[in-house]
């Protein structure tokens, strides 16, 4: 009766994924983790940020990945997803009002085709954090529809303002199996477009002005990543180069070139994983990541500030394997 029962979940497991049962060799893991973060925004160096963390959880299926099994579709997709809020209104007018302070992220990633001993994926995430900073001075906002500077609409000093951050990331990468004797374990090129306001100084529009951003960046990254019993130490190295488009892009003038930027990313996670039996573990750790840009050339008649968004939780939860 147990073998019957045994068969029946596997196949439920496989109608409902759609994938073939190779997919599901090895340890796929699904866990879900309460979550403390702190986050800060770059290229706003005229405003401060609440240093609070925000509280919530992530969920997250990593798959097993293997150099031998499958050929299309070898291992089931991964998946990330995370919330966080926080809800600490103040009641002193000269502190941040943080009740609407919040970020969420997704990222999906899908193995199409085994080559050798590695995986082709295909991949993409989205990341949206929203903030109420405070001027540190007065900083005019420069509206995107502007025609002059005479359009700006000043930030007074002390005064709110809630400001966004969204990233949309997309690529492909190179995934190999974990192996002690192998550092590396995914290879990934990348496209990263990220909407968020940015403080530069633009003539003839005054210092410090806060403009509308798009910069898109193109990334290449090195990866090494496990997710077994004990002590796992993570990390992630990336270089990138792409531009910066701001608002109002047909009131704005400059050089060729003076919009480019270098970028520079990296993450570190210790995590670890106790297993109380051959399907339940626990899991806890801590996980820092930057990703820092800044103008490849520059110009007193256009100067980007430079953008240090800064990262880090801590989580603990549970999670089964299968």
């Amino acid at each position: 009766m147990k073998q019957i029962f045994s068969i029946i979940n596997t196949a439920f497991i496989l109608l409902f994924l759609g994938v073939s049962q190779n997919a599901l060799a090895g340890s796929n893991k699904l866990s879900c983790a309460i979550k403390s973060e702190q986050q800060f925004l770059g290229a706003l160096p005229e405003f401060s940020h609440n240093s609070d963390p925000l509280v919530g959880y992530q969920c997250q299926l990593i798959p097993h990945y293997s150099g031998f099994l499958g050929n299309w579709l070898p291992a089931l997709p991964h998946f990330y997803f995370s919330q966080t809020n926080r809800l600490l209104a103040s009641n002193n007018s000269t502190e941040l009002a943080t009740d609407d302070d919040n970020s969420q992220a997704w990222r999906v990633a899908l193995s199409i085709k085994r080559l050798g001993q590695g995986q082709l994926s295909i991949f993409a995430g989205k990341k949206d954090w929203q903030y109420v900073l405070q001027a540190k001075e007065a900083i005019p906002f420069i509206p995107s529809n502007a025609n002059d500077p005479s359009d700006a609409i000043t930030i007074n000093q002390g005064q709110q303002a809630r400001l966004n951050r969204k990233q949309e990331t997309v690529g492909f990468s190179f995934i190999f199996p974990f192996q002690d004797e192998k550092v590396l374990t995914e290879l990934r090129l990348q496209k990263s477009i990220i909407n968020q306001p940015i403080q530069a100084n633009i003539t003839p529009f005054e210092k410090r002005s806060l403009f509308a951003a798009t910069t898109e960046i193109d990334e290449i990254m090195i990866i090494s990543q496990s997710f077994h019993r004990g002590l796992n130490i993570n990390w992630q190295f990336g270089l990138g180069q792409g531009k910066v488009i701001l608002k109002p892009e047909e009131s704005i003038t400059f050089d060729a070139e003076l919009d480019q930027v270098i970028s520079l990313r990296g993450q570190l996670e210790l995590h670890y994983q106790h297993r109380f039996n051959r399907r339940w573990f626990g899991h806890l750790g801590w996980q820092g990541s930057l990703h820092y840009w800044q103008q490849s050339a520059d110009d007193k008649d256009f100067q980007l500030a430079s953008a240090n968004n800064i990262e880090q939780q801590i989580f603990i939860g549970f999670g089964l394997t299968f």
